[in-house]
């Protein structure tokens, strides 16, 4: 399996870029839909792990804010 490791600075506090991650992701839920089957996942701290199912592929990622 291949592997995607991205690191983005950023000023903001953890709570913050929390809430500012989840934005994004609604925002791609929404715009996205139709390529969207199934999308499960959720927080742990301030680790979230999430696997979407886009157009029947499975993937699956973890972000660290």
């Amino acid at each position: 399996m291949a592997a995607l490791n991205l690191s983005v600075p950023h000023s903001l506090g953890q709570a913050e870029a929390q809430v500012r991650l989840e934005r994004f992701l609604d925002n791609i839920r929404q715009q996205h839909a139709a390529e969207l089957n199934d999308v499960r996942g959720g927080w742990t701290g301030n680790v979230l792990e999430i696997e979407p199912d886009i157009r029947g592929i499975g993937v699956s990622g973890r972000m660290i804010v």
